[in-house]
């Protein structure tokens, strides 16, 4: 059997279509296709993008394409025996900058995107409170029953305290998950910064709702075969040599003193109020002794030195007030806050963006290892890096956004990916954990 030759950045792209939301009616764009762009992040509810087409055939006047009554229907894998294909359903809402040929064979058109879920969110206001529901089931109970999605919803296996009333009436279900979100504290996880998002699972797209340190400190979405080298000699096989290389990197920050002391990362306090009973409860973050609740991979280091860290976390820089009542239920706001700010400001701190070949395992929300060689000057023969890898850059990341690109050329279509990497500390030693 002849084994399948490809390129990195080569892509197959198995469906391509535009068709009415009933399923009725459908045209084919892959011969049309110019450019898509699939963006995803771990601060945004669902995926977005928009598309170019080169039309043809008529396909916005035969189908028509008309806003929100019309999906895009998008599936493709990278070659190879073990690549699984990725499917994308995505509602149009927009038809932007159309424009015709000079011989009016033809007209070229973006197509604005949007997750299905978007069409059911547009429809609805909140009519009645949530009541007496932890905030994991509240999101799933939005999410299921109010904008009948079918996709997997995933959330951390030990929930979040305490069971809510929550007067969310008169908002959209997706900006009730948002609030929801920004109140939840983790029984597991002292930073409790959750995120909702869509992302990969399987060969389809679903919803999380978790801590990003459950994210951080997961080992099962570290992807194996995610490790990503800027010099391709560094490498051990073929397939890293070439799939695997990091085209292009900027490390956006990486420690800014003023905000981490300026943020209270270092050091905060929390004071709340009970208004009916006027009793007043204070908690306090300090980084000598509170940062070890913060995910960590093994080996990594804090952003900031152990001097830096002695002279600057003796008092707090940020002091917060918030009011609350024992008549109703508990919010556990004071014991989030503190940890929620530092740990916000410590993942703003190391932001790391890469481009690199397409793939379809690629998601936000899973986490890859980026090596990168300090710049010494040096080189061995044939012009490769010479050198060891920066412990200051090379580590493990989450995916916060990730872009899928798929761009047509004069033989076929070409597949990129840019990453934005992040990470509340820096390096790791030894490789991926096990």
């Amino acid at each position: 059997m002849a084994i399948e030759s490809f390129l990195p950045g080569d892509v197959v792209i198995h469906q391509a279509y535009v068709g009415t939301l009933d399923n009725n009616k459908f045209m084919f764009i892959k011969d049309q296709l110019l450019r898509i762009d699939i963006y995803e992040s771990i601060l945004s509810p669902v995926m977005f993008g928009n598309l170019t087409l080169n039309d043809n055939i008529n396909i916005r006047d035969k189908l028509p394409i008309m806003g929100n009554e019309c999906k895009l229907v998008f599936e493709i894998s990278v070659p190879g025996p073990t690549s699984k294909p990725r499917r994308f359903e995505f509602l149009i809402t927009e038809i932007l900058n159309v424009t015709m040929g000079h011989d009016a064979a033809s007209s070229q058109y973006d197509l604005q995107f949007y997750s299905i879920e978007v069409k059911n969110n547009a429809n609805q206001l909140r009519r009645t409170p949530l009541v007496g529901m932890p905030i994991d089931n509240s999101i799933q109970m939005l999410l299921q029953d109010v904008l009948k999605s079918t996709k997997p919803f995933s959330f951390d296996d030990e929930g979040t305290k305490g069971l809510q009333d929550l007067n969310f009436v008169g908002i959209k279900p997706f900006q009730a998950i948002d609030m929801l979100k920004n109140q939840a504290v983790s029984k597991r996880y002292r930073s409790s910064v959750h995120v909702f998002y869509e992302g990969r699972t399987n060969d389809r797209n679903g919803f999380y709702f978790k801590p990003v340190e459950a994210l951080i400190n997961s080992k099962s979405n570290l992807l194996r075969d995610g490790m990503f080298f800027w010099d391709s000699d560094s490498a051990t096989s073929v397939k890293n040599m070439t799939y695997r290389n990091i085209l292009a990197y900027n490390h956006i920050v990486q420690e800014s003193q003023i905000q981490l002391i300026g943020n209270g990362a270092l050091n905060n306090q929390v004071r709340s109020t009970d208004i009916k009973t006027r009793g007043k409860t204070v908690v306090n973050f300090n980084s000598a002794t509170d940062n070890d609740s913060f995910g960590k991979s093994k080996g990594a280091k804090p952003l900031y030195t152990a001097s830096l860290e002695s002279s600057n976390n003796k008092s707090p820089t940020q002091i917060y007030n918030i009011m609350k009542s024992s008549a109703m239920s508990d919010t556990f706001l004071e014991q989030k806050i503190g940890y929620a700010k530092a740990f916000i400001t410590l993942l703003t701190q190391n932001i790391l963006r890469i481009m690199v070949y397409g793939d379809t395992y690629l998601s936000c929300g899973f986490k890859v290892r980026a090596e990168v060689p300090s710049p010494t000057g040096l080189t061995k023969n044939g012009g490769k890096q010479k050198g060891e890898n920066s412990e200051f850059v090379s580590g493990e990341y989450l995916i916060s956004h990730a872009r899928h690109t798929i761009s047509k050329t004069d033989l076929d279509f070409r597949y990129f990916t840019s990453l934005e990497l992040i990470n509340a500390s820096y390096g790791k030693s030894g490789g991926f954990d096990t």
